[in-house]
């Protein structure tokens, strides 16, 4: 009962967040938010958001964990031709990865767990969350997508990657300049291995000419979501 209840809270709470969201997108795209990618695409959560609010060119949504890529594309598949689902990863290269699944699919990652985290203990008393197995799956950077589907710009660019964030935009290169604005999510608990801190995404973002618009806290988590937009489409378009 307990952990029912605290999930209808954190869902009440998310609604309100995504709202703040919407605002934020609505500014900046009006109701028109062109060639969108997701990455960790989950359940079709953020491509059900798109269809509901926006106008849009093409969405391609990437989901690397097969049961949940079987439910994205039960939910979405014949929505709209121009929806384009991935079962793949994101990163730095080309490559086969596995992908650690827990018994919270959102929670599914390319890092380590870390197993003397006090907040993954949390979750394991509150949710009865648990480390499954491993799925292998296969990992392609954005930079080789874009160039085969030739696509010149990227309007907005979503990553949940759970630790993995800062690797997909690595795997951008040279691409990074098309994108208009960036949105991802930062996990500051120390649930996952990433390797790299905000502040490294800061900087990658800030030496490719990205400046942050947007900070907002997940409520009863340690996780942020960022909005970056990139200045030199700025300066060209507004």
């Amino acid at each position: 009962m307990i952990r029912y209840l605290i999930k209808i809270i954190l869902f009440f709470f998310d609604q309100i967040s995504q709202k703040k969201i919407l605002f934020i997108l609505k500014k900046k795209f009006k109701n028109n938010i062109g060639l969108a990618i997701d990455v960790g695409a989950h359940h079709g959560e953020t491509v059900s958001f798109l269809i509901k609010n926006f106008k849009f060119s093409a969405i391609y949504a990437f989901e690397p964990n097969f049961e949940s890529y079987k439910i994205l594309k039960k939910k979405i598949d014949s929505l709209d031709e121009n929806i384009i689902l991935i079962n793949k990863g994101v990163g730095i290269r080309n490559e086969k990865k596995f992908l650690i699944e827990s018994t919270d699919s959102t929670s599914a990652t390319y890092c380590d767990f870390n197993r003397n985290s006090a907040y993954l203990k949390r979750k394991k008393l509150f949710f009865n969350f648990k480390v499954n197995k491993k799925q292998e799956t296969q990992l392609l950077n954005l930079s080789t997508f874009i160039k085969k589907n030739k696509i010149k710009k990227i309007d907005y660019l979503k990553i949940d990657t759970e630790g993995y964030e800062l690797n997909v935009l690595k795997g951008l290169n040279k691409h990074i300049k098309n994108i208009r604005l960036i949105h991802f999510e930062h996990h500051y608990d120390d649930m996952y291995k990433k390797k790299y801190t905000f502040h490294d995404i800061h900087n990658y973002l800030s030496k490719n000419d990205f400046r942050k618009i947007y900070k907002l806290k997940m409520f009863f988590r340690k996780s942020f979501e960022y909005i970056y937009l990139n200045n030199n489409f700025f300066k060209k378009n507004n």
